[in-house]
């Protein structure tokens, strides 16, 4: 019995095995299915991926090409633009050339030799022996042509014309546009000088709201407002008789007392020189009875213009000139920036008090003094 289980036919067992191989199959077959599914969506990512990285990079490039081509554009439309204003400049050299030719005025168009004896170039400006050239600035032709009349007119001026340099005529040079005037340090081998702006304010009402902000904002950092008087710049002796800048450009001097020290100091005061205090004495009493009672004019922005020879061991001559009147208008005085103010400052600080008595305009008055003499000396003393 035993042996015939043991012993059965191999039809049978081929029977058994067939099923189980038909399922083993299948599950094969629909697992490669799968596979290859997978596969396909990993291989359609993929080439997803790459076009969306290659559309990326050409929008890029297209940007960038863009880009590179609007700088070229807004290059080349600058440079046509600067042509325009350089056409347009030349055009108004040309018309104002016509315009002082028309008027009997000398236009030098020969050009202009720096290196000659006597010559000499700052900031475009030109020093030639006893003449000196101001460049006009071409976006501010109303200024030039503004401050040559003013120049013009006080040159026949019985006040004016002792404290105004002589004007000489117009000058185009090489397509530059210049004032000529006195030269006002001809004759000295080494000045010192002392460039103080006058008024209490360097703008005018009907200006721009923007210009005259800005300005408020820069004058409150000097002395402007309160003594009528800032530094502009100039030079003064130093060590070893050695000229020194001073000024805002090169050192602070926004209160009374650095700017009185530098007043005093340009004055040669502490040498024991009183040459020169006497001489600004002199003509500060000039200038303020002047402006006291002169209604012709309007000075803003305008500047005091101090000088003497510093190769003279005890200087005697010190020459004073009102100097820049691009904002000069002849409007019966009708608008006031403060410059007797400055000048009713300068007097007390050269120890004229006793001779601005019945002072007029603008005052400043003080719980102490109750003068306006009074309140500039409590600022000199803070």
């Amino acid at each position: 019995m035993f042996s015939r289980v043991r012993s059965l036919p191999a039809e049978y067992e081929q029977q058994e095995e067939t099923p189980r191989n038909s399922v083993a199959i299948g599950q094969f077959s629909v697992l490669k299915e799968k596979l290859e599914l997978w596969r396909r969506r990993q291989l359609r990512r993929k080439l997803e991926d790459l076009e969306a990285r290659h559309t990326k990079e050409q929008q890029q490039a297209a940007e960038r090409l863009e880009a590179q081509m609007r700088h070229s554009v807004a290059k080349k439309l600058q440079v046509l633009e600067l042509e325009q204003q350089l056409q347009q400049a030349y055009d108004r050299c040309q018309e104002l050339e016509a315009m002082l030719q028309a008027n009997g005025m000398d236009v030098d168009t020969q050009g202009v030799n720096y290196s000659q004896a006597g010559g000499l170039q700052h900031d475009g400006n030109v020093f030639e022996d006893d003449t000196f050239l101001k460049k006009a600035q071409t976006h501010q032709m109303g200024c030039f042509e503004r401050e040559n009349e003013f120049l013009m007119e006080a040159m026949n001026h019985p006040f004016l014309k002792t404290f105004v340099p002589n004007f000489h005529c117009a000058v185009l040079r090489d397509n530059v546009l210049y004032s000529k005037m006195q030269n006002v340090q001809h004759g000295f081998k080494s000045a010192a000088q002392l460039d103080i702006r006058m008024g209490t304010r360097t703008y005018r009402s009907e200006m721009s709201y923007s210009y005259k902000m800005k300005k408020r904002l820069l004058d409150s950092l000097t002395t402007t407002p309160a003594l009528g008087v800032a530094l502009a710049g100039g030079n003064v002796r130093g060590k070893g008789g050695l000229l020194e800048r001073v000024g805002s450009c090169y050192t602070t001097c926004a209160s009374a007392s650095a700017f009185q020290a530098v007043l005093e100091k340009f004055l040669l005061i502490r040498e024991g020189n009183f040459h020169l205090v006497n001489a600004l004495q002199e003509k500060l009493l000039a200038l303020y009875h002047w402006f006291r009672g002169q209604s012709e004019w309007s000075f803003t922005s305008s500047s005091l213009l101090l000088l003497y020879d510093n190769s003279e061991t005890t200087p005697t001559e010190l020459r004073v000139f009102l100097i820049d009147f691009a904002h000069t208008y002849c409007d019966g005085a009708k608008e006031d920036c403060g410059y007797l103010t400055g000048i009713e400052t300068l007097l007390h600080m050269v120890g004229l008090e006793s001779e601005c008595l019945h002072l007029t305009g603008s005052k400043v008055h003080d719980s102490d003094s109750g003068t306006w003499l009074g309140a500039i000396a409590d600022l000199l003393h803070n």
